[in-house]
């Protein structure tokens, strides 16, 4: 993926509408505020330089992605992604958020699969719900190419999630340990040093086997050599000693490998040079 594909943004409680530095985010014109239009409460007043839509990217529940369009505005010095639970809840209506410890969870649409469940997980660096999103207009791109480039447990990869990454990442710790044994290990909350990681690590041990993610490691270990494919033969009893039928003296039938040879050599009469006498070699060998 090229810098910047894959953020983070913030879902933000007290924010009344999602915001965003980047134009690449908008999909469509952005349109232009009045003069003078400012944000209070981010920093110092910043300036609105116009608003529109955007489509943030993030993986939902079931590994698969889900596309955020949203109103927002466009202010050049943010530094961070902000994504408005308010507006989202407007835009959204039937997607419910559930606040807990470590993970707000988006429940789904039922009339709509569209609308699919998301977990937020608190970052245990500023506390604050963190999603990791990607550009729509890059996916294409980067579903060719992810393989070559991203490993399993990368942030920008958007097919595993964030459980699951957790568990493949003490899988690979702990010597690629079976995956059921981590699992139980999670349970007792051994692994985890904080709250948000015990909740993470609580998610992780739930993962159904059916959604278990696969180390490439193991999968290569698990190869076994299968036979070469050959021609069977099979004895007809009917004809087994049908050549030495009837065969009762030695020497009544004699068989003969025959060998050919089609390169070309020496005559079988001799070497073709003759000694003082006028006999050839060959013969004079021979009589002597």
């Amino acid at each position: 993926m090229k810098q910047g594909d894959a953020f983070s943004i913030i879902w933000d409680s007290g924010a009344s509408m999602t915001i965003t530095f980047d134009k690449n985010d908008f999909i469509g014109e952005i349109k232009p505020l009045p003069k003078g239009a400012q944000i209070r409460g981010i920093a110092n007043k910043l300036r609105i330089e116009g608003y529109g839509y955007v489509v943030w990217s993030l993986m939902d529940t079931n590994g698969k992605l889900r596309h955020l369009k949203m109103p927002a505005y466009y202010i050049p010095k943010l530094r961070q992604r902000l994504l408005s639970t308010s507006m989202f809840s407007r835009m959204y209506p039937k997607n419910k958020i559930i606040v807990s410890d470590g993970v707000w969870h988006v429940s789904e649409n039922p009339s709509d699969p569209s609308e699919s469940a998301i977990d937020i997980f608190i970052n245990p660096n500023n506390n604050l719900p963190t999603s990791t999103c990607f550009k729509h207009s890059s996916l294409t791109e980067v579903a060719a190419n992810y393989t070559a480039f991203v490993s399993s447990t990368h942030n920008e990869n958007f097919n595993l999630s964030e459980p699951q990454k957790e568990l493949l990442r003490w899988h690979y710790r702990l010597g690629h340990v079976g995956l059921k044994t981590i699992q139980f290990i999670m349970r007792t909350g051994i692994l985890a040093a904080s709250h948000s990681m015990k909740k993470l690590h609580a998610a992780a041990a739930k993962i159904p086997h059916s959604d278990m993610p696969r180390c490439a490691a193991c999968q290569f270990g698990r190869q076994t050599n299968r036979s070469v494919p050959g021609k069977v033969s099979h004895v007809v009893k009917d004809k087994a000693g049908i050549l030495s039928a009837d065969q009762l003296y030695p020497g009544q039938r004699v068989f003969l490998d025959h060998f050919v040879c089609s390169t070309r050599g020496r005559k079988i009469k001799g070497f073709g040079i003759r000694d003082p006498s006028g006999r050839s070699r060959a013969r004079s060998i021979a009589e002597s």
